[in-house]
């Protein structure tokens, strides 16, 4: 699940890392009866608790968690059966077997227990997260998000079901609505270094580069060591061309994790794009010098650090290619897609709607208006613009099915027709 992205030779490619670990956590059931202080811990406490009340379902669960959590599944796994022949209808015993089996790598095992602890128990909000879970790593995304809601009807405040919810959404494209949900999860835990590391990472991708850094850094103030974030932020710091800051922030991940060939790779090619970026930045900027009124080279420029991800240094020459050439409806549009790779989308709007104006019947124009609305998640107005962009010649079927901005008017009729051409 948590991987990190290749890097390609020459070019940092979307290299972010993600702390995509699921949360399954074990379900665990108290003994009040019990005098905790005469214990020094729980397998001694429920051994002895055992030996008084051998019977005792809730006992032989909780010893069952105490063997889960050293490591002990098989254990763990006959204790927990133990208390389901005794009591058959016990919820947490059932979700506490899932998640053993799950362990172990016997998945549809713990399919079948998550089902049972939600037959006797349906409001069980941890058990619908954890078994949403188990579905996403499956790649099951509409059955996992069921789960997800199901969690989050039953406990709005549950952090670990937003983020698992997060995670989802990241996945499906949808960034914003994934930005809603990892945010959801640091409010209500702000320590949540994982959902930090995401919601920074799902800034990134949106363009929003200083919230980024925020989580980022927030993420690595609570644990050091993630090396996930150290990647994230040092990407973040090359494409701002903070190079020394970048390599230092990689370096640091590939001490934490010695092992991972693709951190190593990635320093390697730091180092090469460094070069690489510089040597192409400074030939444009010396063209520039040679012919400061060419609209052309300001566009170029600005391509390069699109290229790069260096959304403020494109979004500046971009601007002064546009005040060279106001009448340009291709410069123009380019702004816009820099406001909304920013999250800007007021801006996008305005600036494509400009280059519709100096251009009428600029197809590409009105396919991006309905991009951003159906990003907006407006589906009406995506819808309309959509039409507007096929009637002016808009035919690339290919990228209408695959582009995920589309995501949120998919399931219309009229994407349906449009999806199904040739």
């Amino acid at each position: 699940m948590g991987g990190y992205e290749l890097l390609n030779k020459y070019r940092l490619n979307n290299i972010l890392a993600a702390a995509t670990s699921i949360t399954i956590l074990f379900a665990l059931s108290t003994v009040t009866y019990i005098q905790l202080k005469y214990w020094q811990d729980s397998k001694s406490l429920y051994k002895h608790a055992l030996e008084v009340a051998p019977v005792n379902p809730v006992i032989l669960n909780n010893m069952g968690n105490a063997l889960a959590k050293e490591g002990k599944l098989l254990e763990a796994v006959s204790h927990y059966k133990e208390a389901l022949l005794l009591r058959p209808d016990y919820a947490m015993a059932h979700s506490n077997l899932a998640t053993a089996f799950y362990k172990l790598g016997r998945i549809d095992d713990s399919i079948r227990y998550y089902s049972e602890a939600l037959r006797y128990r349906p409001n069980f909000y941890k058990v619908h997260n954890n078994f949403g879970s188990v579905l996403f790593e499956l790649g099951k995304d509409k059955d996992a998000m069921f789960h997800f809601f199901e969690a989050l009807r039953i406990n709005p405040d549950y952090s670990e079901a937003h983020y698992n919810l997060g995670l989802l959404l990241f996945r499906q494209g949808r960034i914003e609505q994934a930005v809603s949900h990892y945010a959801r999860a640091v409010s209500l835990n702000p320590y949540y270094a994982e959902a930090h590391n995401n919601l920074g990472l799902a800034y990134y991708k949106l363009g929003r580069t200083g919230y980024a850094v925020k989580h980022y850094n927030e993420a690595l103030r609570l644990d050091p060591n993630m090396a996930e974030a150290h990647v994230n932020l040092g990407v973040m710091l090359f494409y701002a061309g903070d190079y020394n800051k970048a390599l230092s922030h990689l370096r640091r991940a590939a001490e934490i994790k010695p092992e991972d060939d693709n951190v190593r790779e990635k320093i390697k090619t730091v180092l090469e794009e460094k070069e690489n970026i510089q040597k192409e930045e400074k030939g444009m900027l010396e063209k520039i010098a040679g012919k400061p009124g060419d609209f052309t080279l300001y566009v170029d420029l600005g391509d390069l650090y699109v290229k790069y991800k260096r959304f403020d240094s494109a979004e500046g020459h971009y601007k002064r290619a546009v005040m060279i050439s106001p009448d340009n409806h291709e410069g123009i549009m380019k702004l816009a897609k820099i406001y909304a790779m920013k999250g800007d989308f007021s801006k996008a709007l305005s600036e494509a709607e400009r280059a519709i104006r100096l251009k009428p019947g600029y197809a590409y124009g009105y396919y991006f208006i309905a991009s951003v609305y159906s990003l907006l998640d407006d589906k009406e107005r995506s819808l309309e613009w959509l039409k507007k962009a096929v009637a002016n010649g808009f035919n690339n079927w290919d990228f209408i099915r695959s582009d995920k901005n589309l995501y949120n008017i998919r399931n219309t009729s009229y994407y349906v027709d449009l999806a199904a051409k040739k």
